[in-house]
């Protein structure tokens, strides 16, 4: 996450870190529609976040996924714990619907 250009912004006071004791750590589950690839678009254009961020990464890369969401989870608590919950809730909602699927009637 740390290159060249990042520690120059954070020198220049263009970027910064966080203390280790002010992230709100989260556990959020590699789900495709959990992904930083889905979500990292979305926050380009949110200030606060990317103050956290390089400005410019490798063609075809992003954050570490744990990285990414303990930031993120700092700055935006509410709605990751939503996001994570919607989440959940389509997963077992989905495992259930299999589970009628797959089950057997006996009259």
């Amino acid at each position: 996450m740390v290159n060249k250009d990042f520690l120059r912004q954070l020198l220049s006071e263009e970027k910064e870190l966080m203390e280790a004791d002010a992230v709100k750590k989260v556990n959020m589950p590699k789900y495709d529609e959990l992904s930083v690839k889905n979500f990292w678009p979305r926050v380009q254009d949110n200030q606060r976040v990317m103050r956290f961020f390089p400005d410019n990464l490798p063609k075809g890369r992003q954050p570490d996924h744990e990285y990414f969401w303990n930031v993120y989870n700092t700055l935006e608590e509410p709605y990751v714990r939503q996001l994570l919950a919607h989440a959940n809730e389509q997963r077992n909602s989905a495992q259930a619907e299999g589970m009628q699927v797959q089950s057997i009637v006996v009259s």
